[in-house]
C-alpha cells in the first residue's frame, strides 16, 4: 500500500513494457520475412502464486502470459506462435545471494518435488524446444519450468487421515 507509483512503474517497464518493445521488434521482422515463427516470453510462477512485497513484480509477470496468448491472436496470420515460460525457483547471479545460506538452500531443495532448485540451462532447454519446429503445434500456452513446486502448495495444509 506504501509502494512509490515510481518504483511500481519502473518494473511494470522492465518486465512489461520492454517485452512488448522487444516483441514489436522481433514480430515485426517476422512478419516481413514472412515464414512464420516463435515468440517465447519468460513470466514466473509468482504470476499465480504472489508473495507478499512483490506486488508490481507478480503483476508484471501475470500481464506478460496475458499478453502473450492476446498475441497468439494477432498474429496468427502471420504464423507466429506465442508461447510463455514460467520458472520457479531458479539459482541465477541475481538470486545467487539467497542461496549462500546453505540451510536455506536445503530447505529449497526439500521443498521441490524434483529435489533441487533449478539452473538456468532448466529454462534455457524449455525455450530452445519451444523456439523449435518439435513445438509447431505448441501456441498460446505456458509452461511451467519449476520443478513441480507448484503443485505443493495445498501439500502445506495437511488433512486429517479421515478425510483423505
Amino acid at each position: 500500500m506504501e509502494l512509490p507509483l515510481d518504483a511500481w512503474n519502473r518494473v511494470l517497464a522492465v518486465n512489461l513494457t520492454g517485452a512488448l518493445v522487444c516483441t514489436q521488434a522481433f514480430a515485426a521482422q517476422m512478419i516481413a520475412a514472412g515464414q512464420g515463427g516463435s515468440l517465447i516470453h519468460v513470466a514466473s510462477l509468482i504470476a499465480h502464486f504472489p508473495q507478499g512485497g512483490s506486488g508490481p513484480y507478480c503483476a508484471s509477470k501475470a500481464a506478460m502470459i496475458t499478453l502473450s496468448s492476446t498475441l497468439t491472436i494477432e498474429l496468427a496470420p502471420h504464423r507466429i506462435r506465442s508461447n510463455v515460460v514460467s520458472p520457479g525457483q531458479i539459482r541465477t547471479p541475481a538470486s545467487d545471494v539467497i542461496y549462500r545460506d546453505p540451510e536455506l538452500t536445503a530447505a529449497r531443495e526439500r521443498a521441490v518435488p524434483a529435489g533441487r532448485v533449478g539452473v538456468p540451462a532448466d529454462l534455457a532447454n524449455t525455450i530452445v524446444f519451444l523456439a523449435s519446429d518439435r513445438s509447431s503445434y505448441i501456441n498460446a500456452q505456458e509452461i511451467v519450468v519449476d520443478g513441480g513446486i507448484g503443485c505443493t502448495l495445498m501439500e502445506a495444509n495437511k488433512r486429517p487421515a479421515h478425510l483423505r
